[in-house]
């Protein structure tokens, strides 16, 4: 009957006694541990072991943790290996950063107890597992996510849009030249309103007494001299 091979985990730390006391547990859990105490040395034996999970410190000579997990997950063969960052960085930047690095938790050591951390490893062994056994059940064309969740089929493309039919224009005989169009009429402009006469003031003074028949002198008729008798003729 075949044994299954151990589970191998990969502890990255430079606290050698605590290397000690996860080996010590882990191994009673049925485990098999490699230990580096860098990161320079802990990317040498992932390459090396290929573990199936690597609990890693941040906070390291020569590399540190951050380094380590860039190097990790940029690397073909160790890309896939899920990694637990276990550190005493609390900020909050630090979690973030970590995540987005590619870790798959972040494991305050102040805030959790040795067997919490063996059962996030566990958990995340199992993880891979089966994200392991559903890319390979699934078939070729739809790869699978690192976390086992399948890739969602794209939608088909939408069919292109016909092209519009051509408009037929009539063919102008050669013989008779296109005729132009009439120009459009002129607008007519509105008359302008005419304005009244202003009266203009005369230049002659009128006189200050005006003639009247009423107001005219009379004319005194002048005396006539009554005519002399004739003087009778002398006789001799």
């Amino acid at each position: 009957m075949e044994t299954q091979p151990k589970t191998r985990v990969l502890i990255v730390d430079d606290d050698q006694t605590l290397c000690d006391m996860y080996a010590e547990r882990l191994k009673a859990e049925g485990f098999e541990v490699v230990t580096a105490g860098n990161g320079e040395e802990g990317v040498a034996k992932a390459t090396q072991y290929m573990p199936n999970v690597i609990l890693l410190d941040l906070m390291m000579p020569k590399v540190n943790g951050f380094n380590a997990l860039e190097i990790l997950k940029s690397t073909e063969a160790t890309k896939d290996i899920p990694v637990l960052l276990l550190t005493a960085l609390i900020q909050e930047e630090n979690k973030r950063r970590g995540l987005q690095a590619g870790a798959e938790d972040y494991i305050i050591k102040s805030e959790s107890m040795p067997g919490d951390v063996i059962t996030k490893i566990k958990t995340a062994v199992e993880k891979s597992k089966q994200a392991k056994t559903q890319s390979a059940g699934a078939p070729q064309g739809q790869p699978q996510s690192s976390v086992g969740t399948p890739t969602p089929a794209s939608p088909p493309p939408a069919p292109a849009p016909e092209a519009p039919a051509p408009i037929e224009t009539p063919e102008l005989s050669p013989s008779a030249p296109a005729t132009p169009p009439p120009p459009p009429p002129a607008p007519e402009v509105p008359e302008a309103p005419v304005e009244p006469p202003v009266p203009t003031p005369s230049t002659t003074q009128p006189s200050s007494t005006p003639l009247s028949s009423e107001t005219t002198t009379p004319l005194t008729p002048q005396p006539t001299q009554p005519e002399e008798p004739p003087v009778p003729p002398v006789t001799q």
